[in-house]
């Protein structure tokens, strides 16, 4: 389960490098659109304000330079209104792309807490199991020791001793003394015979 949890940790770490990777190029990206933007946005600001200059002057301008002048302001302002476009358009997925990073990391946050508290009550219940086992098998060994004890407590040996003497005795005579004889004496006087 450990594992998994490592695991899976691992693959997540990755997609959060990715993601921050990707983010970043989108910020770069984005920072170069704004400049084009605001680049479009100055040259469009320029030339409008060039095209005003010449419109207080429209008559001393020959027709082809006066078109010439009002088709680079149309030019510089469609080229603005573009770069403005394109500019909210990487501002908008670069929100997205963090609104959905910040949704993934959540999903996983959770799902790391719900496998931590899993292994941690598996963990939990596995020892107070195991410490059960080892706290019956000690209260099991010293209730037979107590038993033991109980049963040493009534010996009396001088009883005891009494007792087996009692029960186990073969008789109250002693033997008779125990004699020698010789071997030869026997085996000569039936010689003579």
């Amino acid at each position: 389960m450990a594992q998994t949890h490592l695991d899976s940790s691992a693959y997540f770490l990755e997609l959060s490098n990715k993601i921050t990777d990707f983010q970043k190029n989108q910020k770069i990206d984005r920072k170069n659109a704004k400049k084009l933007y605001e680049n479009r946005s100055l040259e469009a600001e320029l030339a409008d304000n060039t095209l005003k200059k010449a419109k207080t002057n429209e008559n001393s301008y020959p027709t082809k330079e006066w078109d010439k002048i009002v088709k680079k302001a149309a030019k510089a302002i469609e080229d603005a209104a573009a770069a403005d476009k394109l500019y909210k358009d990487l501002v908008t997925k670069l929100e997205e792309t963090r609104k959905l990073w910040e949704k993934e990391m959540k999903e996983y946050s959770i799902m790391c807490e719900q496998m931590d508290e899993s292994r941690l009550k598996f963990l939990m219940e596995s020892m107070w199991a195991a410490v059960n086992v080892v706290s019956k098998n000690c209260l099991d060994i010293d209730n037979g020791c107590e038993v033991i004890r109980q049963s040493l407590e009534n010996v009396s040996i001088d009883g005891d001793m009494r007792m087996f003497v009692g029960r186990c005795q073969t008789g109250s005579e002693k033997p008779a003394p125990m004699r020698y004889e010789p071997y030869r004496s026997q085996y000569s006087s039936s010689a003579r015979v």
